[in-house]
């Protein structure tokens, strides 16, 4: 016999579960096989809408078996690729020495990592570190973004270590950061996906940035092919968000900055960029410049003003076009750098 939900006409039903989260959907599931067959669709969009990896052998697998999967693929449209630091992949090894599952309550846990994935997780950095070119990277995100024909988003994200390490370690860690980066870079230039927004961080509540991969600005010298090959993945993307570090004590290559700007201009069809450069408040900038552009009335530019004022004694705005915004309000604007020396 029929329960009353099973009941209901198949509309009906569609409305009434546009409100169910994942775990209604798997109790649905399990109640019977008119239920399962009802809720599926469903429960496919919200359990496989964001796939995760931390770029492990066992992640990147699980991740290739969705991406085989011929329900499962057309419904991921994001791609988080969350790189542990450099304490949380200390812990995992020392839990993996320890050889005790689940560990022992001394060790510090680390959030979202199975023990039985744990041995695994921890030998990532090692591999990453003594492979100049980690092949089972490359193979395995070529292999999983090929098959993900509805993938739009891919974001990094990586928690800020609680405490300092020392400068071999920092060194070794951005070699880590980087490696893993033109390993994204090249399954995603090669892959023939189009996206629609790339971030190295997340967006949480007023932060705009939050847990971001910072990289240095060395990664960002590609070469022609490489430019040219990302210029396709690129065709889309209307939000670009990039954390780099540029004040490392080592010689700056001439075209650093203009590297920088060729990634950039990879997509033609840009409409939000966010750029946080060295991760702190720069207290002692000098000047600011601004040339060629276009500001909108949703752009809060006040915001821009403002920083301009707490940190610049000179600032340099060239052919700026304030596109929908009145006389009136672009005087606002201006009458907030008042107390810069030059403007």
């Amino acid at each position: 016999m029929l329960s009353p939900v099973e009941s209901l006409p198949v509309e009906l039903f569609d409305i009434i579960s546009d409100e169910f989260s994942i775990p209604d959907c798997q109790s649905l599931r399990l109640t019977s096989r008119q239920l399962h067959r009802l809720i599926h669709a469903k429960f496919v969009r919200l359990a496989f809408c964001e796939r995760r990896t931390t770029l492990s052998l066992s992640s990147l697998n699980r991740l290739i078996n969705v991406s085989s999967h011929r329900d499962f693929r057309d419904a991921v449209k994001c791609l988080h690729i969350r790189l542990l630091n450099h304490h949380e992949y200390a812990n995992l090894n020392a839990i993996s020495r320890a050889g005790r599952f689940p560990p022992p309550k001394r060790f510090p846990r680390v959030s979202g990592i199975k023990d039985r994935h744990i041995s695994d997780e921890a030998a990532t950095y090692a591999y990453v570190i003594q492979n100049e070119r980690p092949a089972r990277l490359y193979t395995g995100l070529l292999k999983a973004m090929e098959s993900l024909p509805q993938l739009k988003i891919i974001r990094f994200s990586m928690k800020q270590s609680a405490s300092s390490i020392s400068e071999h370690d920092e060194t070794l860690y951005d070699s880590f950061r980087n490696r893993c980066f033109e390993a994204v870079v090249f399954a995603m230039s090669h892959s023939k996906i189009k996206l629609e927004e790339f971030s190295m961080g997340r967006k949480k509540g007023r932060k705009i940035m939050y847990k971001q991969l910072d990289l240095s600005f060395l990664v960002f010298q590609l070469a022609p092919a490489s430019l040219q090959a990302l210029q396709y993945c690129f065709s889309n993307l209307q939000s670009l968000t990039l954390s780099i570090m540029i004040s490392y004590n080592i010689p700056h290559p001439n075209s650093w900055a203009k590297s920088i700007c060729d990634f950039i201009n990879t997509a033609p069809r840009l409409t939000k960029l966010t750029l946080s450069l060295d991760r702190v408040a720069n207290n002692s900038l000098i000047a600011f410049y601004e040339y060629s552009c276009v500001m909108h009335r949703n752009v809060d530019v006040i915001v821009i003003v403002i920083v301009i004022r707490t940190t610049n004694r000179i600032a340099a705005l060239s052919t700026i076009k304030l596109r929908s915004i009145s006389s009136s309000q672009a005087s606002q604007y201006l009458d907030q750098v008042e107390s810069s020396e030059d403007f």
